[in-house]
């Protein structure tokens, strides 16, 4: 039995609606810039609607930044000691990364080769000019190498950082994996490879046990689990004390 909102407007219909609105608001996008002939969105939480975003405005084109795991969690964390954005924990920081990982190659094999991309962070950093000339030739644009080469010089993070990035990290940036592995904790690396370290090794940023650096880190983490378990355990327990139904049984 239908209800709600499909008992009046039909699922076409809903959809025709949402199609209009980004019509609509790309419009208005475009007369800022009325020269432009593409629209780039870049919102890490698009990630997470991909399908939809293929149902409603079909024949796009997909770029799919990928980034060291480790960095990247830093990154967030970073962002939410800073500015209030990002995951709170390293183990948050993982399973986004892992889940925007797993999502956007997912949606690489829905839609056909030609409109999906997988560019490295690190190579990009590396060739920047020539990274922009892939990106161009792969949007269909003109990848002018004069232009490639002037933006890639003028937005070099040693020059020009708009983004909310941070910059304690920029003197990091040009090795990679100098970044986690001059920040990164034991434990942050031990948490990272239990939510995410299988799609590291998938994406050949890290290999089996790369997160134990010696013998020693091993023996202080074997007891970690169990050192979770009873915590998340004396946590419940103390939660179910303070509840007013046990006080109320406990005093009766």
């Amino acid at each position: 039995m239908e209800t709600g909102a499909s008992i009046i407007v039909t699922e076409a219909e809903f959809d025709d609606g949402l199609r209009a609105i980004a019509q609509q608001t790309y419009r208005r996008i475009q007369t800022a810039k009325p020269g432009a002939s593409l629209l780039l969105e870049k919102h890490p939480g698009y990630t997470y609607h991909l399908p939809l975003i293929e149902h409603l405005m079909p024949g796009g084109r997909y770029i799919h930044m990928i980034r060291d795991g480790r960095d990247t969690a830093l990154s967030m964390l970073s962002a939410r000691a800073r500015v209030g954005f990002g995951a709170a924990s390293m183990e948050g920081a993982a399973r986004e990364w892992a889940d925007s990982v797993r999502l956007s190659r997912a949606h690489g094999k829905r839609v056909d080769a030609s409109r999906f991309m997988e560019m490295r962070y690190e190579d990009l950093l590396a060739d920047s000019a020539g990274g922009l000339r892939k990106l161009l030739a792969f949007c269909e644009l003109d990848p002018d190498d004069a232009w490639c080469d002037r933006i890639a010089a003028e937005h070099h993070f040693d020059r020009k950082q708009v983004s909310s990035g941070d910059a304690s990290h920029n003197a990091l940036r040009e090795k990679p994996g100098a970044i986690w592995q001059a920040r990164m904790g034991l434990r942050q690396r031990y948490v990272f490879d239990r939510v995410a370290g299988g799609w590291l090794r998938a994406t050949g940023y890290g290999t089996d046990g790369w997160w134990c650096r010696s013998p020693l880190d091993g023996a202080l983490m074997a007891l970690y689990p169990l050192q979770l378990r009873f915590r998340r355990a004396l946590a419940h327990s103390l939660k179910l004390l303070r509840a007013p139904a046990f006080k109320a049984c406990a005093y009766k």
